[in-house]
């Protein structure tokens, strides 16, 4: 490990070879400034970039969650409008049933029901 004393010799030295070469070219300051500002300039570019496709994706999601709502709405009225008409028209053929019906016997509402639990196992081996 460097020493502190050795470090700042280092630094001193490399220090003084940059201010040599940029006294006898005099054009390098320039050029190093332009390469030491591109890439700030590049990553500038991107945040802003970034931050306005962010705020687009915000607003879409937004435009997206208004038309689900809407969506909601119409199906919700919809369904409104289709149970009233079934409710008025099975009040109208439940008087029309009673009227016409003569009742035979009782039976049981389970027998006209399919018995889906009855049904064999597909995974049961025969073998």
């Amino acid at each position: 490990m460097l020493t502190p004393k050795t470090i700042h010799d280092d630094l001193h030295e490399h220090h003084t070879q940059v201010v040599q070469l940029f006294s006898k070219h005099p054009w390098l300051i320039p050029a190093t400034t332009l390469l030491h500002i591109i890439p700030v300039v590049v990553g500038i570019n991107g945040f802003w970039k970034s931050r306005a496709l962010s705020k687009q994706l915000k607003i879409e999601r937004e435009k997206t969650k208004q038309l689900a709502l809407q969506q909601v709405d119409k199906v919700q009225s919809a369904v409104t409008v289709s149970t009233q008409a079934y409710a008025n028209f099975s009040s109208k053929f439940a008087v029309i049933i009673n009227t016409n019906v003569v009742r035979i016997g009782s039976f049981n509402r389970c027998q006209l029901e399919p018995r889906f639990n009855q049904s064999p196992d597909i995974f049961t081996n025969y073998d």
